[in-house]
């Protein structure tokens, strides 16, 4: 049940970002990596490993540096979802060996996500 929530939330968000990339074309840099290995086989799962996927990486990367932060990343979870140990490791990596820190969300909603997105584009004026 949660999965089926955090990706209907991340469904709607990624709708949000194509209706209204035209106008923000920093919304065009929005990209899911293909790390989600629930529903498919284990040979496609051992293909994607092969091609660089790995556990722990989060939902959205948007590459966009807003000044303040060098990028925005976004981990859809239920309302009692909590990250994985990958999705921690993954996440503090990243902020260990960076000079300049991404902003990292974990959202519930795509609203919250919009929010989040929004706010991350005024900062930089991105919008």
């Amino acid at each position: 049940m949660a999965k089926t929530l955090e990706s209907e939330a991340q469904k709607a968000f990624i709708a949000w970002v194509r209706h209204h990339e035209e106008d923000v074309p920093a919304l065009r840099t929005i990209y899911h990596p293909a790390n989600s290995y629930f529903r498919v086989s284990w040979g496609i799962i051992r293909w994607l490993q092969q091609l660089g996927a790995r556990k722990g990486v989060w939902d959205i990367h948007m590459p966009v540096d807003n000044l303040t932060y060098s990028s925005l990343w976004i981990e859809f979870k239920s309302p009692k979802g909590k990250l994985t140990k990958e999705q921690i490791a993954f996440r503090d990596n990243i902020i260990d060996s960076s000079l300049k820190s991404p902003h990292f969300a974990v959202c519930t909603s795509a609203e919250e996500a919009i929010a989040i997105v929004k706010t991350f584009l005024r900062a930089g004026k991105n919008v």
